[in-house]
């Protein structure tokens, strides 16, 4: 290499250190340097924020709260909580009178349907009498004869007896007569007994009610024969519906006369029905091992022409009281000390909760201790996954609440049975 062009190379491109190679601008103008200078600082800028662009992102989303919807949580409330066995069964008619033909016949009349209110004595139907009112014109006629035989009977008792006195006769001729007086005297009995009862059964061809309450049955149309025992009627008293239930064996101990009982019946899902067991059976049943009892319903509720027959479910109210409630699920109670993830200032926290009254019907638990009115409880997948100390933030809707789905009392049971609404009375 020559030593002007190794003196122009030198001019480009120097080595001041061993480390370091320092790269000479070319020789432009002052304007067009800066703008390289400018470019190549934006470059470096660019590159150095690629690198470090995605630790910070992380950083970031490690920060942010995760967000909990209302499906999440669960509110501790305060209302009436209770506890007992469930029972179920069917609503029956402690009332109930079956009506029978006593005289067999056609019938000729009759003068109610089914459903109809009746009252007792009221006339349901007649039977054709005209066969019963020949046998009671021949027993009248017995019974006159058998009087006439009586008469004749004593005349010769009287006129032996006179004929004693005169001495014509011996004393122990008295004995036939008065014989013939007590035969005559027991044939009018029987003759008055068969008029009785033919003219009984004159009066059995005319069907009553046995009672006040409305004919749930009828059996018999106007023109069928029936014979005695044949059923033509039944009549019920509506006001003696009940509720016929049974109850777990576990549950023996609160089984007693007077304690409360609440249910609801198919088709009137919307209502609440109250009562007290009347009777405990002394023997379970031998296939299923339940306890059958039988639960008068209050006066009020068999007012509301409740019908019998039908399905119904509820509750012993073994034991009842106000005070805080959360949803089973959100109680973990697989440890001795039962425990709950509680949203507490904008984080997850662990904490012991003291139980009380587990109330299964609505699948909630009393909270004695632990947590307070209106804090919220991690339920479902939040509960299970999320850690102690994890930051969550709630999302409450528009209503301003949160309410989980797990308090809502569920449809397959019965709905809110002794639970009722958090303002609810004791």
């Amino acid at each position: 290499m020559t030593r002007n062009r190794r003196a122009a190379y030198s001019a480009r491109i120097e080595q001041p250190t061993k480390d370091a190679v320092i790269m000479k601008w070319p020789d432009l103008g002052g304007r067009a340097r800066l703008e390289a200078i400018i470019l190549t600082a934006l470059w470096l800028c660019l590159a150095g924020c690629a690198r470090e662009g995605p630790d910070a992102s992380q950083q970031d989303v490690a920060d942010a709260p995760l967000l909990l919807a209302a499906a999440d949580v669960t509110q501790v409330r305060r209302g009436r909580v209770a506890a007992g066995p469930r029972i179920s069964g069917s609503t029956r008619l402690e009332q109930t009178s079956s009506v029978r033909a006593e005289l067999g016949g056609e019938v000729t009349e009759v003068d109610v349907e089914r459903g109809e209110p009746v009252t007792a004595g009221q006339v349901l139907a007649r039977i054709k009498k005209d066969a019963v009112g020949a046998n009671v014109e021949s027993a009248r006629v017995a019974l006159r004869s058998s009087k006439q035989q009586l008469n004749v009977a004593r005349a010769e008792l009287k006129r032996t007896q006179h004929l004693i006195d005169q001495g014509a006769f011996a004393p122990n001729r008295i004995d036939i007569p008065k014989n013939q007086v007590s035969a005559a005297r027991a044939q009018v009995g029987q003759a008055e007994a068969a008029l009785v009862a033919a003219e009984q059964s004159l009066g059995d061809a005319t069907v009553r009610a046995p009672m006040n309450g409305v004919v749930s049955e009828r059996a018999v149309d106007a023109g069928d024969v029936v014979s005695i025992g044949n059923l033509l009627f039944t009549v019920v008293d509506p006001s003696s519906v009940q509720f016929e239930a049974t109850a777990p064996a576990e549950s023996a101990e609160t089984l007693k006369v007077g304690t409360p009982v609440e249910f609801r019946v198919r088709g009137y899902r919307e209502r609440e029905f109250r009562g007290v067991i009347a009777r405990v059976d002394p023997v379970a049943q031998a296939q299923t091992r339940q306890i059958p009892i039988i639960v008068d319903i209050s006066e009020d509720d068999k007012n509301q022409q409740l019908v019998a027959g039908l399905f119904a479910e509820g509750r012993v109210i073994a034991e009842a009281r106000r005070g805080l409630f959360v949803s089973l699920d959100a109680v973990d109670r697989s440890e001795k000390n039962p425990t709950a993830l509680v949203l507490r200032d904008g984080q997850t926290q662990r904490v012991y909760l003291e139980p009380g009254l587990v109330d299964q019907v609505n699948n909630t638990i009393e909270i004695l201790a632990g947590v307070e009115e209106g804090e919220y409880i991690l339920v479902g997948s939040a509960a299970r996954d999320l850690k102690p100390g994890t930051p969550v933030e709630l999302k409450i809707d528009a209503a301003g609440a949160s309410t989980p789905s797990s308090d809502a009392p569920s449809e397959k049971l019965s709905p809110n049975i002794g639970g009722g609404p958090a303002d609810d009375g004791p």
